[in-house]
C-alpha cells in the first residue's frame, strides 16, 4: 500500500472525489446521512475533495461496483481483501478512479477476517487506497473509517479512531497528522 508523503498521491485523490454508492434500498435511506458526515471531516481540515452521491452522479457505475461486491461475498461474508484487489484491477483500466464508499446491509453482510488477521472489523473497513466499506453508518464509524480512507493506521483510545468508535472527535495528534499527510491540498484549496 502506497503510503502518502508530501506531494505524493494515492491515485483516488486525483480525482478530488469521494462518491457513496448504495447498492440496495436499506443503505439508500442512510447515505445522505454518510454524505454529510464525510463533507463534515473535509469541511473540518480543509481539503478540497467533493462528496457526491454516486447513484446520482455517476449510475453508469452502480453495475460494476456492485459486480465488485458481489465477486468478493461467499457466505454472506465480504472478503475486503478481495474487493481491494478488484478495484485496484478495474482501476488500472481507468475505470472508478475516485474514492469509494459503499454502505453496505450490516443485517445481511459481516467482513470475512482470513487466518492471522490481528483485529476483525465491525463498523466498516477503510484504506487510503480510496475504498470504504461501512456495515454501520453511525457518526462516529463514518468518520473513524475515512480516517483510515484518509491516512490514519492505528487505533487508540480518546479519539475516533478507537476501534470501538465511540467518540467523533479526532484527538490533536490525529488531527496533526492529516493536517501533515494533507498540507499540499489545504494551502491550494485555501489559495487559488
Amino acid at each position: 500500500m502506497e503510503m502518502k508523503r508530501w506531494g505524493t498521491r494515492w491515485k483516488w485523490e486525483r480525482s478530488k472525489e469521494v462518491t457513496v454508492f448504495a447498492l440496495d434500498s436499506k443503505v439508500e435511506q442512510e447515505k445522505s446521512a454518510v454524505v454529510e458526515e464525510l463533507e463534515g471531516v473535509l469541511k473540518e481540515f480543509s481539503i478540497p475533495i467533493d462528496v457526491v452521491d454516486g447513484n446520482l452522479k455517476r449510475g453508469g457505475d452502480v453495475a460494476l461496483i456492485q459486480t465488485l461486491l458481489d465477486s468478493s461475498i461467499k457466505d454472506n461474508e465480504i472478503d475486503y481483501n478481495e474487493f481491494e484487489r478488484e478495484l485496484l484491477n478495474v482501476r488500472e483500466e481507468g475505470r472508478l478512479p475516485y474514492g469509494l464508499v459503499v454502505p453496505v446491509e450490516k443485517d445481511k453482510h459481516k467482513f470475512y477476517y482470513p487466518p492471522g488477521q490481528k483485529e476483525q472489523a465491525i463498523f466498516g473497513i477503510g484504506v487510503p487506497d480510496g475504498l470504504l466499506i461501512l456495515r454501520h453508518t453511525h457518526r462516529e464509524a463514518v468518520r473513524h473509517e475515512f480516517g483510515h480512507m484518509l491516512g490514519l493506521g492505528k487505533h487508540h483510545e480518546e479519539c475516533v479512531m478507537d476501534y470501538r468508535c465511540i467518540t467523533p472527535v479526532f484527538c490533536s495528534q490525529c488531527k496533526r497528522q492529516i493536517e501533515q499527510m494533507w498540507q499540499e491540498e489545504i494551502y491550494k484549496g485555501r489559495y487559488k
